[in-house]
């Protein structure tokens, strides 16, 4: 019989697997490559993970983000939910971002980063 630990280390693991699945959907759905978010801040000049970070997130094999990773994310949330895209002059990045849609729960409340650090969890 697995241990308390071990079956909480089984559940943070899935948990991170399912986030990772949730973070790769949205991307899709948005039509982005894992270049775009990190080119819109670029010229936006705000943080986010890099097109290397977000691979392993979206596999499950980043099961410990830096607590960062869902501050970027819940930025990229925020500026989506306003389709606010100052600073960007690259005119195909812009039209990649215009519509694209940013994550929302069940309700169709924005995700903030309390609540993706919770789905993270699996909380």
């Amino acid at each position: 019989m697995p241990t308390q630990s071990a079956r909480a280390k089984a559940h943070r693991q899935k948990a991170a697997e399912a986030f990772g699945r949730m973070i790769r959907r949205w991307r899709e759905l948005n039509g982005w490559s894992q270049y775009v978010a990190e080119k819109w801040a670029q010229a936006s000049d705000f943080c986010c993970l890099s097109h290397s970070g977000l691979s392993p997130l979206e596999t499950g094999k980043n099961p410990h983000p830096r607590g960062q990773t869902f501050t970027h994310f819940a930025e990229m949330n925020r500026r989506l939910a306003v389709q606010d895209f100052s600073g960007v002059k690259d005119q195909a990045l812009k039209a990649r971002l215009e519509g694209a849609q940013p994550m929302r729960d069940d309700d169709g409340v924005l995700l903030e980063e309390e609540q993706l650090v919770g789905i993270h969890l699996g909380i």
